[in-house]
């Protein structure tokens, strides 16, 4: 005969002690994915197209503007429009054939721990050609005036980047997810008060921290892997954000210097 397991409780101690069993478990796990997958991108960056050369750690500002003369070069043989991020020279610029025609300052920029910690050689691999993006999201509407036919050289390209023709967009984002892994993110600056500023700066980073874990959390129930993505957010002025979005194409190479 079998028992009747209905008569079968569990002390409330006994449940709170498996409550707090399951959620280490998960801390646990949610603690060695965040660790684990910066490094996998590092792996990653490291066995893509490298190339072996000697170099002094005194030469790494060298070895990384050797990198950015590269992807300029390189970018230079592009048909198209791309996107050229500086960090050094604090600007944002666009150019065709190898020839800048719009530049804007950058105001601020938050760049990720990670790109900042990995070896100079991996830098170099990852950054010594234009970066292709495959994804792209903006809240801002890629609405020409009027039809023009692709611009065939710089001063055709210059004529281009005019001011916008819509109204400019508040708070503009563009996000650009790259080949390689990496999210680039271009913002308008923010105008607003510093207690505004900060209280929004907070928002956004529980928002992302809280999305970061749940993307965790969910991909440890399909028994899969979180994907690190590197950072760099970049905020440049409101009407050079659009019009530098505006002008180029949907999915362009970016070349990016830090």
């Amino acid at each position: 005969m079998l028992p009747d397991l209905s008569q079968l409780k569990m002390k409330p101690g006994s449940l709170k002690k498996l409550a707090l069993v399951l959620l280490a478990i998960v801390f646990v796990l949610v603690l060695v994915q965040l660790i684990a997958a910066p490094y996998k991108v590092n792996k990653r960056w490291q066995g893509v197209n490298s190339e072996n050369y000697d170099y002094e750690h005194p030469q790494d500002s060298l070895v990384r503007h050797l990198a950015y003369l590269r992807a300029l070069d390189i970018g230079s043989t592009q048909d198209s429009i791309y996107l050229i991020i500086s960090l050094p020279d604090s600007s944002v610029s666009i150019a065709i054939n190898g020839v800048k025609f719009y530049s804007t300052h950058i105001g601020e920029y938050d760049i990720d721990n990670f790109l900042t910690s990995i070896s100079t050689s991996t830098v170099y691999n990852q950054f010594q050609r234009p970066l292709h993006s495959k994804e792209v999201a903006a809240t801002i509407i890629k609405e020409p005036i009027k039809v023009k036919i692709a611009p065939k050289n710089a001063e055709e390209a210059a004529k281009m980047v005019t001011l916008p023709d819509s109204a400019i967009f508040e708070n503009a984002i563009i996000h650009y997810a790259t080949e390689n892994g990496m999210l680039l993110t271009l913002e308008s600056s923010n105008t607003e008060g510093w207690f505004i500023q900060s209280w929004n700066y907070l928002i956004d980073r529980l928002t992302s921290i809280t999305a970061t874990t749940y993307r965790i959390m969910v991909g440890i129930l399909h028994l899969e892997i979180y994907e690190y993505q590197p950072e760099l957010t970049i905020t440049i002025d409101n009407v050079a954000l659009t019009s530098i979005y505006r002008a180029l194409p949907k999915e362009p190479y970016i070349v990016v210097y830090y």
